[in-house]
């Protein structure tokens, strides 16, 4: 999304497309709160270094998300560098491939990776526009991506929700829950938070080897009442299926 001269309501409804409070937004430009509201109240263009902060920002916010999609991966199937010299190798042939998610792209990435027939890729979204370079896919690939949405940092993600929200829990009926029981519930949810945790340091085709224990890790944690976020599981699963496609 290229960002050019944004006004005050345009930048709004920016923030608010990426669901930031105007809190977020003073803590990233290391502002006031009254100064985010007053940019959102201009009517003519923001500040040219504010525009532009905003434009590199938006492309890590927009990498972040999850579930942003439709996306569309490019690569070649072979190295697109050619010697003078010597015998010609068959012609690299450009491959495209259409995914619902970010998290089921970034999934795809890491396996073709790993079985070398991927060369020179990127990943473009809906109207053509870049969404990840071949540098920034490298650095997801490598794991050195920490916020980017593939298993392994989405498996964390749903470990930590899980141990966050263990204690939280209303029992229904006429008995109150006892301490025992609250801290048996406790345990048997770091259970599953720490298998997962033990998944999320696999490698990505190591987890699509283990999915019959993600996913019987994820009908635990629900019958034990446990609801994760549902865009956290819905690219989860997205990821899993996009890994387990067929390479070649």
């Amino acid at each position: 999304m290229m960002i050019i001269a944004m006004n005050g309501p345009e930048f709004k409804a920016w923030r608010e497309g990426f669901d930031l409070t105007q809190a977020d937004v003073a803590t990233h430009f290391d502002v006031s709160r009254t100064t985010i509201q007053n940019w959102e109240a201009l009517a003519g263009p923001l500040p040219p270094a504010v525009d532009y902060g905003l434009e590199l920002w938006s492309r890590s916010l927009r990498q972040r998300q999850p579930l942003r999609g439709p996306v569309t991966l490019n690569y070649s199937d072979g190295p697109m560098f050619i010697r003078p010299y010597g015998p010609r190798r068959p012609m690299a042939m450009l491959q495209q491939e259409a995914h619902a998610s970010n998290a089921a792209v970034l999934a795809r990435v890491a396996m073709l990776a790993s079985s070398d027939g991927m060369f020179n890729p990127f990943v473009l979204e809906e109207g053509d526009h870049d969404l990840w370079n071949i540098v920034e896919l490298q650095r997801v690939v490598d794991g050195k991506d920490p916020t980017a949405p593939t298993l392994p940092n989405m498996l964390r993600r749903l470990a930590a929700g899980i141990r966050a929200d263990a204690p939280n829990f209303v029992r229904s009926g006429p008995l109150m829950w006892t301490q025992q029981e609250i801290n048996q519930r406790v345990d048997d949810l770091g259970v599953f938070a720490q298998e997962l945790e033990r998944i999320a340091r696999m490698s990505v085709p190591e987890i699509v080897r283990e999915r019959r224990s993600v996913d019987a890790n994820m009908a635990g944690i629900r019958q034990l009442g446990i609801r994760p976020k549902d865009e956290l599981v819905t690219a989860i699963a997205q990821a899993l299926v996009a890994a387990a496609m067929p390479i070649g």
